[in-house]
């Protein structure tokens, strides 16, 4: 059996995917390996997910979790 190493936290990479599903399709997944902070997260919905609402000209209910990005206040003013 292999003997287990653990890494320290520096030395992992991360890889992170986003995106948005619904009923009506997908947006494009963006796949990023650095950290998600406000601004980055803003890019991508002014690219990609106001993209997608173009599907709902009713307008719909985006929902997620409560991760800074995701509840800074210039990501919610979006």
């Amino acid at each position: 059996m292999p003997k287990a190493s653990s890494l320290k936290p520096r030395a992992v990479k991360t890889l992170n995917i986003w995106g948005a599903t619904s009923y009506h399709g997908t947006t494009e997944f963006v796949i990023f390996t650095n950290t998600l902070n406000q601004d980055c997260y803003r890019i991508m919905v002014n690219q990609y997910f106001s993209q997608f609402l173009r599907n709902y000209p009713g307008g719909c209910r985006p929902i997620q979790d409560n991760a800074p990005p995701h509840t800074a206040q210039a990501s919610v003013a979006l």
